[in-house]
């Protein structure tokens, strides 16, 4: 079985119902995997959209079907490695307001695992990194 990193905006697209067969396609034969930033942002956006307990709980459900990465001290080794890399190379993903993104890929390129993207500009032509979209 292989692993493949979910962003959080196709996780978020699954979740709402959209576009479910074109990304289950993607999935068959996998381990869908969600970065802990992906977690993070998931949990932002209900509290930002002030989430009853009933959605939350909802939420909760649909991300317990992901195997969730968590944070190490490698992978926060590799995340600074990987975010000079793209300050030097202009990449979008050196950019501040692009912090989780760059998670969720340092996420996919630590366990050698392609990332799928509904999200194409933020990653593209990212060194190391293999894109499913």
């Amino acid at each position: 079985m292989k692993y493949v990193v979910v962003d959080t905006d196709v996780f978020s697209r699954l979740y709402r119902g959209l576009d479910v067969e074109q990304y289950r396609q993607m999935l068959i034969n996998s381990v869908p995997v969600l970065s802990f930033a992906s977690v993070a942002e998931l949990h932002y956006g209900a509290a930002a959209a002030n989430w009853g307990e009933r959605r939350r709980q909802a939420l909760e459900e649909a991300i317990r079907r992901y195997l969730i990465a968590p944070y190490n001290e490698e992978i926060a080794k590799l995340w600074g490695t990987l975010k000079s890399q793209a300050v030097r190379a202009g990449h979008p993903l050196g950019a501040a307001e692009q912090t989780n993104d760059l998670w969720v890929c340092t996420t996919a390129v630590y366990h050698d695992a392609p990332l799928l993207t509904a999200n194409l500009r933020h990653f593209e032509n990212f060194p190391g990194l293999t894109l499913l979209t």
